[in-house]
């Protein structure tokens, strides 16, 4: 009776915390793996010239190119773009990690690709200037040194006056 009851047991344990350890497993490797998927803030910037870049491509148009090509283009350089810069990113921030937050973008790129023929073009642009607007602040980021020297030289010209 005393044999069965342990064989009972262990069974009961191993088909109980097997699946607990692969469940703690699994949150182990979903906790490292974001921060695996953070962005230093250069390639952050990197990934935003990419987007306007392949964006403003969009604006321009191929003669030889079909209403059906440049329709496929299109599609996938929204696409790109979504997964150049996905909805949330981590960003490494040097001593901190920044959540980024993209919804605005995704949200803009649906409203293009569901836009109007003559509305779309509108629509995108917008979106370029704003992405070119974050993307200067990220170079601002990237350069404090320069801001900080623009400042002195405006604390300078303020003390002259």
């Amino acid at each position: 009776m005393q044999l069965q009851r342990v064989t009972f047991f262990r069974r009961y344990s191993f088909a109980v915390f097997l699946p607990l350890r692969f469940l703690c497993l699994g949150v182990v490797i979903m906790a490292g793996s974001n921060v695996a998927r953070a962005v230093s803030v250069s390639e952050y910037q990197q990934n935003l010239k990419q987007s306007i870049t392949a964006l403003d491509t969009l604006t321009q148009s191929d003669e030889d190119e079909t209403e059906a090509e440049f329709r496929a283009r299109f599609d996938e350089t929204l696409s790109a773009v979504r997964n150049a810069l996905p909805e949330t990113v981590t960003v490494n921030c040097g001593e901190a990690f920044c959540t980024v937050d993209n919804s605005w973008l995704h949200e803009d790129l649906k409203a293009v690709e569901k836009a109007v023929d003559s509305d779309w073009d509108v629509l995108l642009g917008h979106v370029i200037e704003k992405l070119k607007s974050i993307e200067e602040r990220v170079a601002e980021l990237q350069n404090p040194t320069l801001s900080s020297t623009s400042n002195a030289a405006d604390k300078q010209k303020l003390s002259e006056i």
